[in-house]
């Protein structure tokens, strides 16, 4: 392929030299090149008019084609060939770009390949070589005819809309946010917040942050267009808030808006206690620029779903159903998904609200051991993923849900293994996709990869606890305590009403003979699960009992024979282990994750043991 252009040309020949790597990416690229993927989708998108991983695709596709008719490699061994995880992901990929399936070219003659309907290099005139000076001299009546009435009709919106807009590409002010409340200290907040969310913002290197606070009143503001306040700021871009008092909490509204085309972009819900207030607002700030640094800097891994939304309320539906959501507690998951229906019901192709209901029934099935409401969530939940594909059929969140449920809950691993790969291959900056795929790993025994997935996973999104307790789980289950503890302190600091990190931690300290550590941990647990309103009773155990009387305690007040196999497990007790685990197999349990636990006294090659892995479809290895 000739580009006629030396960085095309240097990045097309180093996606060939990582061709068959198919976790060559977005990252890879940007590394090799030695820029940021900020500098790289801006050059990228100039220079052909795609992202990063759209020109990384088509290299591929365009290599593919090629191999289909100058070997006798099967499509399958094609596909692999180039980098893509599955063939039923490459077959697609083929189609939708060419027009025709690989079989067809591979059947048809040689000139085939020359009479595709489409190709990197002639999809686009951006790829073309550039023309010489005489052709527009010849045509230089046409030129200034053209020029003349695209400057009548357009040199007023040119010249203050679409210039500005480029030349401020990534320029952002905050206007200091409404206080609709009557107590006026909650204006001294609302001033904080917006100095710490443009103090978080700045941090990030390529976003211009402009001063709105200084030169731009709240009165200034009434009445005036947001186009006219992105110009009178030289700003394409406005964060504006408002607090209000709901009883005892706060909700802060936090909207991002395009100044130049009137457009909101993001809407984020915060309902707080306003108790810490510098604690309150640094959460917020980072979340806030956790979510604008994807919007800005990764624009091609931005949830073009989302932004597509048109109907300002569906998408504030949406966000307060992922806030219920998340907070994984049981009486909000209704909460949550009330609001997904009430945004589907105003948008009715939202394919993201169809998959955020699919994810929560998913994790309703965590809250029950009753087989029959299991397999109800489970088929809800399946179901709305499903309908989401229908809406977008490369959604990523989707195709999490039916991944997970594929390994979670069915043990299809070979299943739950394609549909991973094919959610991967649309390189998707999805934290759930990553620390998923890594429990998937753990389980067939690919722990350095599952570390790997996991870090990304962080690396996304480092306020989310989900990871950090997974990241905990990992630990724990290879005998990494140490690690494994820290873990649980980030997770607690995310999440103080997360009681797995305190049960991690009292499993740990028990097996370390860290006593007084150990109790702490217990009545911190017991306190969250509101188990016990006596915590005296707890202390009398550890001190006739020890370590001992607590781990025994854990065990005659737990209903989930998983906890008990865990426990026993811990205490070296292998057969009474083993005896709550088959159970809990003949129960319906949710039960994965047993085959990399950590064992304090290895039972991995004990027959029972074994033969539970070969119930499960495991691909085991004691």
């Amino acid at each position: 392929m000739i580009n006629e252009d030396p960085f095309l040309d240097r990045l097309n020949i180093i996606v060939l030299e990582n061709l068959e790597d198919n976790q060559f990416g977005v990252v890879s690229l940007s590394n090799k090149i030695g820029i940021s993927r900020s500098q790289l989708h801006r050059k990228i998108k100039k220079k052909t008019g795609r992202s990063i991983s759209q020109f990384i695709r088509e290299i591929r596709l365009n290599e593919a084609a090629k191999l289909l008719k100058s070997t006798d490699l099967s499509v399958s061994e094609v596909g692999y060939k180039v980098g893509f995880n599955t063939p039923s992901y490459f077959n697609k990929c083929f189609h939708d770009f060419f027009g025709t399936p690989p079989g067809q070219i591979k059947e048809n003659g040689a000139e085939s390949i020359f009479s595709l309907p489409k190709s990197i290099d002639s999809k686009t005139t951006k790829y073309r070589p550039k023309r010489k000076f005489s052709y527009y001299v010849k045509n230089l009546g046409f030129i200034l005819i053209s020029i003349l009435i695209v400057l009548y009709l357009f040199k007023i919106y040119f010249n203050q809309n679409t210039l500005f807009e480029e030349q401020q590409e990534k320029s952002i002010a905050i206007i200091p946010f409404k206080n609709l409340s009557s107590n006026p200290e909650n204006q001294y907040f609302a001033d904080g917040l917006v100095e710490s969310i443009g103090g978080k913002l700045s941090e990030i290197e390529e976003l211009k942050v402009l001063s709105a606070t200084s030169s731009f009143s709240i009165d200034q503001k009434n009445g005036k267009k947001v186009s006219d306040i992105g110009t009178e700021l030289g700003a394409i871009y406005l964060i504006e808030g408002s607090i209000q008092k709901i009883d005892s909490n706060t909700r802060i509204t936090i909207h991002l808006i395009n100044s130049i085309k009137d457009e909101r972009l993001w809407v984020w819900f915060f309902d707080k206690k306003i108790t810490d207030v510098l604690k309150i607002e640094s959460e917020i700030a980072n979340q806030v620029a956790l979510d604008l640094k994807d919007f800005f800097i990764l624009p091609e891994k931005t949830n073009s779903d989302l932004l597509q939304i048109k109907n300002v309320q569906a998408v504030e539906f949406y966000q307060l159903g992922n806030h219920h959501k998340n907070k994984r507690i049981e009486k909000d998951y209704e909460i949550a998904i009330d609001y997904f229906k009430k945004a589907i019901a105003l948008e009715p192709n939202f394919a993201l609200a169809y998959s955020e209901i699919a994810d929560t029934y998913f994790l309703k099935i965590w809250n029950t051991t009753i087989k029959e409401e299991m397999a109800d969530f489970r088929q809800k939940s399946e179901y709305y993923a499903l309908k989401a594909l229908e809406n977008d059929e490369n959604l990523v969140e989707a195709l999490t849900v039916l991944a997970t449920l594929n390994f979670y809950i069915d043990w299809n691993w070979s299943k739950a293994d394609e549909v991973f790969k094919t959610a991967l291959a649309q390189d998707h900056n999805s934290s759930t996709l990553h620390h998923r795929y890594a429990e998937f790993l753990s389980c067939t025994q690919r722990h350095e990869l599952a570390r790997y997935h996991i870090n990304k996973a962080i690396e996304i999104n480092p306020l989310s606890y989900v990871a950090r307790e997974v990241s905990t789980k990992l630990y724990l289950n290879l005998g990494q305590f140490e690690k494994a503890l820290k873990e649980a302190d980030i997770c607690l600091e995310f999440n103080r009403g997360n009681a797995s990190a305190d049960r991690f931690k009292f499993l740990i300290n028990y097996y370390l003979d860290r006593g007084n550590e150990a109790l702490e941990n217990l009545k911190s647990y017991e306190r969250l699960l509101k188990n016990t309103s006596d915590e005296s009773i707890i202390d009398s155990i550890f001190n006739t009992s020890g370590l001992q009387g607590l781990i025994e305690y854990k065990i005659n007040t737990s209903d989930d024979p998983l906890h008990i196999a865990k426990c026993f497990s811990f205490m070296g007790e292998n057969e009474k282990s083993l005896d709550f685990l088959e159970k809990a197999y003949e129960n319906g349990n949710k039960m994965p994750d047993v085959p990399y636990w950590f064992f304090a006294k290895d039972i991995s090659k004990n027959p029972r043991h074994i033969n539970l892995m070969k119930a499960m479809n495991l691909p085991w290895k004691p």
